[in-house]
């Protein structure tokens, strides 16, 4: 049999075989989505809609310590997602990685009024700047209706007091905890 000129190639893909690069391709990305899948934490993996297999070799490979048997195991989670529509993981890892970065921003949010609000406190103290605290109290509970004015304020003074005299942070945890209280509540209420 002679060699096969490049248009019967054509052909054979066209009629529906991969070729070898396009099929080493999908497993190397159903691995990689594999190598994913295992970062996730224990919980997550067990709530995952996939085999018992399957779900089994990932809990396996979150344990392995050693690298060639971690890169074993990772060769067979790849061999299992084969049988696996990768489509609804990828859409699930997806949906985990904005959840966490929705959270985060949340977070920083919070962190960022607690922190004005303590730097203003610390200057009203100084015989400076209390309407800006007062207007910053005041936006907040513009936003956070179910907050005491008075609270954030006496708290907000009481973390930059600690600040002022190096001790432990203990109004200033409580004030960030009250923010993000209120914040959940509130994003819990608009949905």
């Amino acid at each position: 049999m002679g060699r096969k000129n490049f248009d019967e190639y054509e052909d054979e893909e066209a009629g529906g075989r991969k070729s070898k690069s396009q099929a080493k391709r999908e497993m190397t990305a159903l691995q990689d989505l594999g190598v994913r899948l295992v970062g996730l934490s224990v919980s997550t993996i067990r709530d995952l809609p996939v085999s018992e297999d399957l779900r089994e070799a990932l809990l396996t490979a979150k344990g392995l310590t050693r690298h060639e048997a971690l890169r074993r195991q990772m060769q067979f989670v790849g061999r299992l997602m084969r049988e696996v529509d990768p489509e609804p993981l990828a859409a699930k890892l997806d949906e985990l990685a904005a959840g966490h970065g929705l959270h985060t921003r949340e977070f920083k949010q919070v962190e960022a009024r607690r922190d004005r609000l303590v730097a203003l406190a610390a200057h009203g103290d100084d015989g400076g700047d209390q309407a800006g605290l007062d207007q910053e109290v005041g936006s907040i509970l513009a936003e956070m209706p179910g907050l005491s004015g008075d609270e954030l304020t006496r708290l907000a003074r009481e973390a930059a007091a600690e600040r002022a005299k190096g001790r432990p942070p203990k109004a200033f945890r409580a004030l960030f905890r009250l923010l993000r209280q209120a914040r959940e509540a509130d994003l819990a209420g608009t949905e």
